[in-house]
């Protein structure tokens, strides 16, 4: 079985899928590309990379996160001290 977001995409639905028996639902094609980071146009079309990476948006919003953090915990203490 595979996963998809607490969704089950059972064994006999993913060899359906592979054996072109059923056709992979908008839902399904969906869910694969949020779980599982795979390119969406590599997905359809088997052109491109198969994995899309995040990581400079993922250092980004990381560093964001911290520099905020740090900006609330200078003032926390900065007022603390002014008491």
């Amino acid at each position: 079985m595979c996963r998809c977001h607490g969704n089950t995409i059972k064994y006999f639905r993913t060899a359906a899928y592979k054996k072109m028996t059923r056709p992979i639902t908008e839902r399904v094609i969906s869910q694969l590309i949020a779980e599982f980071n795979i390119n969406e146009e590599y997905l359809r079309h088997g052109t491109g990379e198969m994995f899309v990476s995040h990581r400079a948006d993922i250092v980004a919003e990381l560093a964001a996160k911290l520099q905020q953090a740090l900006h609330q915990s200078c003032h926390t203490k900065y007022d603390e001290y002014r008491r």
